[in-house]
């Protein structure tokens, strides 16, 4: 019999061993970012249908300011006539129990600015490390999203009086 020339044994692990470690360290991360979005999704999910709700508020209201020649006085009038589902009055984050809007309405004047605030939303919160957030429609038609820093009732008393001519609320960044 003739005997093979032996192969010396490789030290470490094999090529199979090293390609299911690194298979399973793929599914470790992908299950791991899979579960962080997922966290995140219901607020994600909420924040882009209460702004398409939003901008669908804004139509009906510019729908009715150029039939009536202003803005209505509150959302109710807009509610039946004027928007396709009455439900996209409530944001899908608020979760109280009352049938009224959800969404804080200041009715613009005629000689309003397009960045006046016609509808603010705050029931947007990321979550309790992020700071609370709040939702805005101009009169110009564009929903935005503000950060709202908590601050101290001195600064806070400043920023009403800085802005009140304005017919905006300062944005608590210092943008426009």
């Amino acid at each position: 019999m003739e005997s093979r020339p032996q192969t010396p044994i490789k030290s470490g692990c094999s090529r199979p061993f090293k390609a299911c470690l690194a298979v399973l360290i793929l599914v470790t991360v992908t299950v791991i970012g899979l579960l962080i979005y997922a966290i995140r999704t219901p607020a994600i999910r909420g924040l882009v249908r209460c702004q398409s709700n939003m901008a669908e508020i804004g139509a009906a209201l510019r729908r009715y300011a150029d039939l009536h020649g202003s803005y209505p006085d509150d959302l109710s009038a807009i509610r039946k006539e004027y928007l396709k589902n009455p439900n996209v009055l409530r944001c899908p984050l608020d979760t109280s129990v009352n049938d009224r809007p959800s969404y804080i309405y200041h009715q613009p004047k005629p000689n309003s600015g397009p960045n006046f605030v016609v509808l603010v939303c705050p029931h947007h919160r990321f979550s309790t490390e992020t700071p609370p957030a709040r939702l805005v429609y101009l009169k110009k038609g564009i929903v935005k999203l503000e950060l709202i820093e908590e601050t101290d009732s001195k600064q806070h008393t400043n920023t009403k009086k800085s802005t009140k001519n304005k017919g905006m609320r300062k944005h608590p960044l210092g943008e426009e």
